[in-house]
């Protein structure tokens, strides 16, 4: 090969659009059209169904659809539905994979709080919307407003006092739901009989623990800096329970206080601080 022959190769090969010719900025963007066709529905792909349930159901519902589905196949039978799922952010309503709107029907016999005549199709290019991750985050502040999750004060409006970032936990301050009655036979000697219902919130005067002052004790809490009375593990102070919770127990998003309830959070006009301060000088001499 002469140098007119290797020059002219050379051209050849190094020309634009040449498959010898790579770039780092190919690699990305051969990267993003990937991951751009990962997500991008094709027209030969199965039908996204909207379907309408009762609220609060939808995750069962997906595990029922999932185990009729095993349990029929292990018989000899196939239910027509490729996948069925539950969106966290989306109430009263699951998504099932399927070709006809017929196997949604058929799959969902027997399914008492799935409403299978109310169906509509999602439109394909919604379905990567549909699908794509959410990050929500727990945002906790002292001041702010939360719901509890779980447990006697489920669903109760907290006010966040304190946050202890380093253990996950925050102090709330709560409307108390305690039955004092119950507290009186436990410590009175009686016999203390477990009740199904859950004690009405309300506050607390501090006429009603006179009788309890013996089991009192008042303690500092490093978190918020307070003097508390503490009675049978309880934190209390001006009327209100503090309690010491994690933050995952706590609904943080979108809270909106009514009216009645930011009248109950409202500050007592009795300082009792002062009372609790002069009382616990008095225990300490």
């Amino acid at each position: 090969m002469n140098e007119e022959e290797f020059d002219k190769m050379m051209e050849e090969r190094y020309k634009d659009g040449s498959n010898f010719v790579r770039y780092g900025e190919d690699d990305f963007e051969n990267k993003r059209a990937i991951d751009r066709n990962n997500i991008i529905p094709f027209a030969r792909d199965p039908t996204i169904w909207k379907v309408k349930c009762m609220v609060g159901r939808e995750r069962n519902l997906a595990f029922c659809l999932m185990q009729k589905y095993v349990d029929l196949k292990s018989l000899g039978t196939k239910l027509q539905i490729i996948s069925a799922f539950a969106l966290d952010h989306i109430k009263g309503c699951i998504y099932i994979e399927a070709d006809k709107q017929f196997d949604i029907i058929e799959a969902c016999k027997g399914l008492t709080t799935i409403y299978s005549s109310r169906i509509a199709t999602v439109p394909k290019n919604e379905v990567s919307h549909l699908l794509s991750s959410r990050i929500t985050r727990n945002e906790v502040s002292e001041g702010s407003w939360a719901r509890v999750k779980n447990g006697k004060y489920k669903g109760d409006l907290a006010q966040i006092v304190a946050v202890n970032d380093a253990r996950k936990r925050a102090t709330v301050k709560l409307i108390p739901r305690i039955d004092l009655q119950a507290m009186t036979a436990k410590f009175g000697g009686g016999v203390s009989l477990k009740k199904n219902s859950t004690p009405a919130p309300r506050l607390i005067s501090t006429s009603e623990l006179e009788e309890f002052r013996p089991l009192i004790q008042y303690r500092r809490d490093r978190d918020t800096n307070k003097l508390f009375e503490v009675l049978d593990g309880l934190m209390l102070k001006d009327g209100y329970l503090y309690k010491k919770v994690s933050i995952d127990s706590l609904s943080c998003s979108g809270v909106m206080p009514s009216e009645e309830e930011l009248l109950k959070f409202k500050s007592s006009e009795n300082n009792e601080t002062d009372d609790l301060e002069w009382l616990t000088q008095n225990f300490k001499a």
